[in-house]
């Protein structure tokens, strides 16, 4: 559900963690530190907030504006909205996001909407063993990076001001074909939406 503004909230026990705040004020945290990570999730950098879009947003974007993104993904689970001459990447209300690598070594962004355990790690894993490229679906969307880098955050926050973490993606600029699947098993679903540099 869109909120109006980000109000943070004390989450469940086991997702206390998933962003360490270890940066300054005023930086992007960096991925949680696996000594302090909950056991299954060490592995990649997850986030959750209490309602709202998430966001992949260009690095040297300010951020957007939060009704937009409510309005973009009410009737989808993922929409771009224009940034000048880049676009962020809009994910509606998702219980978990995260993000790692294929394996072609392309970007990916995890969508996690169920699972039945806490070994997230293995569900995200088994999820993209289980998507292989040639199996995705083009969803006709592109998504443009100015410059190197893109943040995973609440769509309410910018990078400079996060009530629930900020996750860098390590990625280079360029422009990118998302490609979308979507793993589900017995109370699990995942869905990947992989940035396939273009002429790839």
């Amino acid at each position: 559900m869109c909120l109006m503004r980000p109000l943070p909230v004390v989450l469940l026990l086991v997702l206390v963690g998933c962003d360490d705040r270890s940066s300054p004020t005023g930086a992007p945290s960096t991925p949680m530190n696996a000594a302090t990570a909950p056991a299954g999730m060490n592995k990649y950098p997850y986030l959750a907030a209490d309602g709202g879009p998430h966001m992949l947003l260009p690095s040297g974007a300010a951020g957007v504006d939060y009704s937009r993104a409510c309005a973009l993904t009410a009737n989808a689970q993922m929409a771009l909205m224009p940034i000048g001459s880049v676009s962020a990447m809009i994910l509606a209300d998702p219980p978990m996001t995260a993000w790692g690598t294929s394996a072609d070594g392309w970007v990916e962004v995890y969508y996690l909407k169920s699972w039945t355990g806490m070994n997230l790690d293995a569900l995200v894993a088994k999820a993209s063993a289980a998507l292989p490229t040639s199996s995705m679906t083009d969803s006709g969307q592109v998504f443009r990076l100015a410059q190197a880098d893109a943040f995973l955050l609440f769509a309410g926050d910018t990078p400079t001001s996060s009530a629930y973490g900020v996750h860098r993606v390590t990625i280079p600029a360029g422009t990118y074909t998302i490609l979308t699947g979507t793993f589900s098993a017995a109370g699990e679903s995942v869905t990947i939406y992989r940035l396939k540099p273009a002429g790839t």
